[in-house]
């Protein structure tokens, strides 16, 4: 019997594979080097407005697949505790608002198959050990991380504000980025949305795209 390829793997999976501990896995997730989802289940609510301009809502029961790289608050609980909570997370383009914040453990971070490829090529680990490293060109997260390099370095170019030398000042380009969010009483920006966050988002999409940042 064939099974169907692995598409999730566990910490400890992934500490055996590369000889290391949970702990520096951790570690590397808190410093966005390796990217770590969570499955999750609960009510959660969201608004929108559709193409007419007509306002809509809903609170309904789903399934999660969070992407953890955009809250820092809960990668640093769980580098710190092993555990934390979120109560808001993206789906399809869509913020969802969870009814009650829902706690996630070390033991509920898993690695993609398309991460795994893209860590280990990254990091030159022997070829036994690779996965199909053709999905990770067409890996979501990939693609993202292009769009966004390509962005950076277009505003950079045009603009010599936004770069440090001949290169992007991802400070700079942070501080333009989440401007518009910032709350006038208490300039704050909403949620998984600050300074800090976006800016390690920048270098991450810097660092993964070599081809167009060298």
């Amino acid at each position: 019997m064939r099974l169907p390829q692995q598409e999730y793997f566990t910490l400890g999976e992934l500490a055996e594979r590369w000889s290391t501990t949970e702990r520096r896995l951790l570690e590397l997730i808190l410093n966005s080097e390796l990217w770590a989802v969570a499955l999750v289940s609960g009510i959660a609510s969201t608004s929108w407005r559709d193409e007419s301009g007509n306002y809509g809502e809903s609170t309904v029961p789903k399934k999660f697949e969070v992407r953890t790289w955009f809250d820092q608050d809960l990668l640093f609980s769980l580098f710190k505790d092993e555990a934390g909570e979120i109560s808001w997370c993206v789906d399809d383009g869509r913020e969802y608002t969870f009814s009650e914040p829902v706690r996630i453990t070390k033991g509920d971070l898993l690695v993609t198959r398309a991460e795994l490829a893209r860590f280990e090529q990254t990091h030159s680990l022997p070829s036994t050990k690779s996965v199909d490293l053709v999905q990770v060109e067409d890996s979501e997260l990939k693609r993202t991380q292009r769009a966004l390099a390509a962005l950076v370095l277009g505003l950079a170019d045009k603009y010599p504000a936004y770069r440090s030398g001949e290169k992007p000042n991802a400070t700079q380009l942070a501080r333009l980025a989440t401007e518009h969010l910032r709350d006038a009483a208490s300039d704050r920006t909403p949620h998984g949305f600050s300074e800090t966050i976006v800016r390690q988002a920048i270098s991450a999409a810097l660092k993964a795209c070599p081809e167009i940042t060298e």
